[in-house]
């Protein structure tokens, strides 16, 4: 359940507001290879935000929250060919077991 909460206040997050800002990255290729989702009065790096960086190939690489800077609540890492690497759980930047 609580893996879900992170998930749940930043879908209400998304829902509750107008002003809702994306920043990307890219590769040199012109693919993309980062997106941050965030509120634009909160910022980058305050907040509860998502993060997606991808391969060159524009594969997703790795996927979850952000809370300020530290890792939050689930994050996905991937194989270049898709396949999930590891999941793991995250509370402001600690890893829970």
């Amino acid at each position: 359940m609580h893996k879900f909460i992170p998930i749940l206040l930043f879908s209400l997050f998304l829902y509750s507001c107008e002003d809702i800002y994306v920043d990307e990255s890219y590769w040199p290729s012109g693919k993309l290879k980062t997106k941050i989702t965030y509120q634009k009065d909160m910022g980058k790096g305050q907040g509860l935000f998502s993060f997606n960086s991808y391969y060159e190939s524009g594969a997703i690489q790795a996927e979850g929250f952000l809370l300020g800077e530290d890792y939050h609540g689930e994050w996905k890492e991937f194989y270049v060919n898709g396949q999930l690497l590891r999941e793991s759980q995250y509370h402001e930047g600690r890893p829970l077991a």
